[in-house]
């Protein structure tokens, strides 16, 4: 275990928010708050609803990410809501 390091659950069918087109989301995670963000590779386990998502980096930056990815799930979720998707 490494304490400068948190795992969070993400549903699978919502990585697409975080990740982004060609993965640009994530990269923007990262620059923002400074930490390194890992997912969990989809052949670790494929039929599993949830994946770690790894963020490492100061207490700050870890607590950033994850708000920041919280955010970018939630806007994720009202967009498609308003879609009328869900």
């Amino acid at each position: 275990f490494d304490p400068n390091s948190m795992v969070i659950q993400v549903p699978s069918h919502q990585l697409g928010s975080i990740l982004g087109k060609g993965g640009q989301r994530i990269r923007d995670l990262r620059m923002q708050s400074g930490s390194n963000i890992s997912i969990e590779p989809k052949d670790f386990e494929p039929q599993r609803q949830l994946r770690n998502v790894t963020i490492t980096g100061t207490y700050e930056q870890r607590q950033w990410a994850n708000y920041l990815i919280m955010m970018a799930i939630q806007a994720a979720d009202a967009e498609k809501a308003m879609k009328g998707g869900g």
